[in-house]
């Protein structure tokens, strides 16, 4: 008995030396052990500075989300005014033609942005790949149509000039007999301080029509409205182009921050598994 115990001991202990030895080669979380070089300590210490990292995105990823979180809020918000305020909704009529579809687009987009916002808010925080593709998507598509439509925009400032012209000539014309007429030129023509569609006050009387009092004598022998709405828009040009260009930037922001984590978690995912999928025991 006692030689079978001697006899058996160097295989117990090789199986022990073998399984120790196999736990401090392959740890659970696939990191080496056994020293402090690149394959024992170093790994730890990667792994932690990769875990600030990956916490550092997620918090930039809230704060990305709360400012888009607060764009859709302002663009549901004005489109909300522009529904229900009827004196802002007349005054962009004027050079806006179809405000009401206008004030659907912005509650449409305000409503789409709030919902993106939090969708990429729950993602991080649930760390779902799925939901950080979706809202990577999202913001592709939206990125894609701020671009197309800045890009209309400086193809289309002839047409856009036309339409405007064409649309304070014939509010002009049908003043004395429509009442949505009368309500945009009375705003237009308080809110710019002008007369008319091009020539003041003179507009009006060739077409035998008496000067309205929203056009002040102080305005008649002035430009008319057309040039005011013009020379407004231009003035403000920097600001507009600058405020696209901010929410352009934001847009991309968040794309990129969405991709970095999705491709942070399937890494992680991906070397929890192994590299032939299987799930790595835990100690």
């Amino acid at each position: 008995s006692a030689q079978s115990m001697r006899a058996a001991s160097p295989k117990v202990m090789l199986v022990n030396g073998s399984q120790t030895m196999d736990r401090l080669v392959n740890l659970p979380d696939g990191r080496r052990g056994g020293g402090d070089g690149a394959d024992g300590g170093g790994g730890i210490d990667a792994e932690g500075s990769s875990d600030g990292c990956y916490s550092v995105l997620k918090s930039i990823m809230f704060f990305f989300n709360g400012i888009f979180w607060l764009l859709g809020v302002a663009t549901f918000s004005v489109g909300i005014a522009i529904h229900t305020d009827r004196e802002f909704r007349v005054a962009v009529a004027g050079y806006v033609p179809g405000a009401g579809t206008g004030a659907s687009i912005f509650i449409v987009v305000g409503v789409a942005m709030v919902t993106t916002g939090f969708l990429g808010c729950c993602g991080a925080i649930r760390e779902s790949q799925c939901m950080l593709l979706s809202f990577f998507v999202i913001l592709s598509a939206v990125f894609t149509m701020l671009i197309g439509a800045g890009i209309w925009a400086a193809a289309s400032k002839d047409q856009l000039s036309a339409l405007l012209s064409g649309e304070l000539e014939r509010r002009v014309a049908t003043y004395s007999t429509d009442l949505a007429s009368r309500d945009i030129m009375d705003t237009v023509q308080n809110l710019f301080e002008c007369c008319g569609a091009q020539h003041g006050g003179s507009d009006y009387q060739r077409r035998g029509l008496e000067v309205p009092s929203s056009c002040a004598r102080r305005f008649r022998s002035k430009d008319g409205c057309y040039h005011r709405i013009s020379d407004s828009l231009v003035a403000n040009l920097a600001r507009v182009t600058g405020t696209g260009v901010s929410i352009a930037f934001v847009v991309l922001l968040g794309m990129v921050l969405s991709m970095m984590i999705f491709c942070n978690l399937r890494d992680l995912q991906s070397h929890q598994h192994g590299p032939h999928g299987v799930r790595r025991r835990q100690p």
